[in-house]
C-alpha cells in the first residue's frame, strides 16, 4: 500500500470516528466498506498466502483498538477474546478485525436477525474466507487458521446477519471459546443462537 493511500485510509477513519462518535459501525458505513473493498483485495490475498500483514492494516486497527478501550466500560457479562468483544451493557458486538477499508465492525445486538455456527449458514469451503467479503457476500474477519471448511477455525466460526431497512449484511467470524460466547450472547439476548438463518 502507498505512504499517499495509507493516509488516506487514516484520514476516512478519523473523519468517520469523529462522525460516529462512541457508535462505529453504522450501516450505512459498512455498505460503503464493501463497495469499496475489491480494491484491497492484493492485501487479503498476500495475507492469505503469507499470513504478513500490511503494516498500515495494523496501525488502523490500533487507532480502532485504543478508541474503544478509551470509551468502552467492561462489565461482568462481556466477553472478549481475540477476535470478538460483546458488551452485556452497550448490547453491542465487536468483531475486531474485519474489514482493510472498515477494520471493526459494531453491531447492535438488536439488530440481529441470525447468529450461527458457519457450518451451518457456509457450505464446504465455498464462500469461506480467510479475510475479506466472500463469494455469498459474507464479510469475513481475519483468522488465518480459517482455511475454508478444512481451517481448524472454521468449527469456532459463526455468521451473523444484521440489517437495516436497506440491506440486510452478513459478517462472518471467529471465537476463541465458543461455549463461553454463547453463554454470553444468550444472556444479552436470549435465543438469539436458535433463531433461522431463513424468514
Amino acid at each position: 500500500m502507498s505512504t499517499q493511500q495509507t493516509s488516506l485510509v487514516s484520514a476516512e477513519f478519523m473523519a468517520y470516528m469523529a462522525k460516529v462518535a462512541g457508535k462505529p459501525g453504522s450501516e450505512e458505513d459498512n455498505l460503503m466498506s464493501i463497495d469499496e473493498d475489491e480494491e484491497h483485495k492484493p492485501t487479503y490475498d498476500k495475507f492469505m498466502m503469507t499470513g504478513k500483514l500490511d503494516p498500515t492494516v495494523v496501525e488502523n486497527e490500533y487507532t480502532f483498538f485504543k478508541y474503544l478501550a478509551e470509551n468502552n466500560k467492561p462489565s461482568a457479562g462481556d466477553y472478549d477474546d481475540s477476535h470478538v468483544y460483546l458488551s452485556a451493557n452497550a448490547r453491542t458486538l465487536t468483531l475486531k478485525h474485519w474489514l482493510i477499508s472498515h477494520p471493526i465492525l459494531v453491531i447492535d445486538v438488536d439488530k440481529i436477525l441470525y447468529l450461527r455456527p458457519a457450518p451451518d449458514v457456509v457450505f464446504d469451503d465455498f464462500g469461506v474466507k480467510v479475510w475479506g467479503i466472500g463469494e455469498t457476500g459474507v464479510g469475513w474477519d481475519r483468522d488465518a487458521n480459517r482455511k475454508g471448511a478444512s481451517g481448524p477455525a472454521y468449527q469456532h466460526s459463526y455468521v451473523c446477519k444484521y440489517t437495516d431497512e436497506r440491506l440486510g449484511l452478513r459478517a462472518g467470524f471467529t471465537v476463541d471459546d465458543t461455549a463461553k460466547f454463547v453463554e454470553a450472547l444468550e444472556r444479552v439476548a436470549p435465543g438469539i443462537t436458535s433463531r433461522h438463518t431463513y424468514p
